[in-house]
């Protein structure tokens, strides 16, 4: 019944193309062009297509050997030379898994991975690097999509593509901006894709596919496709894939020189307008609460301000508000448009300097670059330390930094800091990115100034900190 159904709709999706094109053609030119088109963009995209299995350390395995069939695969895309760029949560915690890699296409080669160059867990991203010639594929738009337009998924199903032959699978753009569903024994993993930034598409997308290429019919890459629903076990044909926009463009850079990218955070606690304002045809976000030390406390934001607007989209509901934040690189300024008062009649306009997202879950960020320490301390923002001091310290609104590693025996260590302090004050001017804190630091080669805040039952204290 299922491959009944398939063919039907690839039936009629050749009748559609064949109808849609434009005057004179007869019906079997116009059937030739458009498979000639496919077969050309699959050929240009398809030599960076590679099959990938991840193998528990220690396991008595022979993946090289032709025979061997893995139990856990996937597929990447080559971005670079040597580099696979694939979907992070397919590969599972580096500590436990080592990589293979097959790529060449026929006649194949494989090589072992021990570990990603850098991952993403906030994008579920992670680079690996293998030592080949290998040939990148060509970044296309994902903004220039619309329902309906045509898509070749490319990947490794079932672990078949292991030979150096990839599979293709043909549909179309079913849907935009959707949520990525669930999967099982995953629910603490935490990714900007849970609230809404999907392609969905109808090509079929069996286990083994994610991290594949979405190609459009020039053979660019505007997805990196997701076999969520598969592996959830749910329909088959109801394919995912991250879209190649400017925040997966900026993420593959980061991750191409061995880094991660920070991501937006603003401080409120979101909430829908109540359903007789949405009947109304009201739209914004509420905000219920405004987190100390963050953004939003710094630009005046309060309780039951409405969001209307953020960095020039207009937003309906929470998840839309922390999207396109948490899409947005930490230390970015953005605008606000928010109503207040009384039914709302005042419109302001607020620039925020967005803070860092923490990421949670139980994939780790793995950085090849790890940022430098000053003076034995490795400085982070405050809405990013593992344990944001919402009643422990009385933060004011222009925040600080903290620290969540201060190495022994350091000069940071000796004046007294420890991992989960926090900074506010740097010479006397206040901090409240690690980037102030080391412009401001870094100036002065002999002894620094610094100001802890004050905390439940002590005051704010100016520790001096030699070199």
């Amino acid at each position: 019944m299922r491959q009944v159904a398939e063919q039907r709709r690839h039936f009629t999706l050749l009748l559609a193309v064949m109808f849609m094109t434009a005057g004179g053609f007869a019906h079997a030119q116009s059937l030739q062009q458009f498979q000639s088109a496919l077969e050309t963009a699959i050929a240009r995209a398809e030599p960076s297509v590679v099959a990938i299995a991840r193998v528990r350390q220690g396991s008595a395995v022979a993946p090289a050997d032709p025979a061997f069939v893995p139990s856990e695969y996937a597929t990447g895309v080559v971005v670079g030379k040597g580099q696979i760029l694939t979907s992070y949560h397919v590969l599972g915690n580096p500590e436990h898994y080592d990589y293979w890699v097959w790529h060449g296409g026929a006649p194949y080669q494989v090589v072992k991975v021990e570990r990603p160059r850098a991952a993403d867990p906030w994008l579920d991203l992670a680079l690996l690097e293998i030592e080949a010639e290998t040939q990148p594929i060509t970044l296309g738009d994902a903004n220039t999509l619309k329902k309906g337009h045509i898509v070749v998924a490319l990947g490794n199903p079932y672990a078949i593509a292991r030979d150096g032959e990839v599979s293709a699978s043909l549909g179309i753009v079913s849907n935009l901006k959707r949520k990525a569903p669930p999967l099982p024994g995953q629910e603490t993993r935490e990714t900007l894709h849970q609230l809404g930034t999907l392609l969905q598409v109808d090509a079929r997308l069996p286990r083994g596919c994610s991290g594949g290429a979405l190609i459009n019919t020039r053979g660019e890459l505007v997805g990196l496709t997701l076999s969520l629903a598969a592996l959830a076990d749910e329909d088959t044909e109801a394919g995912f894939a991250i879209p190649v926009d400017e925040t997966f463009r900026r993420a593959l850079k980061k991750l191409q020189l061995g880094q991660v990218d920070n991501y937006g955070y603003l401080g409120v606690l979101p909430a829908s307008l109540p359903l007789r304002e949405r009947q109304e045809g009201k739209r914004g976000v509420l905000v219920q609460n405004v987190m100390p030390g963050t953004p939003a406390a710094a630009a005046g934001l309060r309780r039951m301000d409405l969001i209307v607007e953020v960095a020039g989209q207009p937003v309906a509901n929470p998840h839309q508000l922390v999207r396109i934040i948490g899409a947005l690189p930490a230390g970015r300024e953005t605008e606000l448009v928010v109503e207040r008062g009384e039914q709302r009649r005042s419109t302001l306009r607020r620039t925020v300097l967005l803070s860092k997202k923490r990421v949670a879950g139980d994939l780790p960020v793995i950085a090849e670059e790890e940022p430098q320490p000053w003076r034995g301390a490795t400085v982070e923002y405050l809405t990013a330390m593992p344990e944001y001091p919402f009643h422990s310290y009385k933060i004011d609104p222009l925040g600080s930094v903290g620290l969540v590693a201060v190495e022994e025996g350091s000069p940071m260590h000796r004046a007294g800091f420890r991992s989960g302090d926090y900074v506010s004050h740097v010479n006397g001017k206040r901090v409240s990115t690690p980037a102030e804190f080391l412009a401001l630091a870094d100036k002065q080669a002999g002894v620094v100034e610094l100001r802890r805040p004050a905390s439940q039952g002590a005051q704010a204290e100016d520790v001096q900190v030699s070199p």
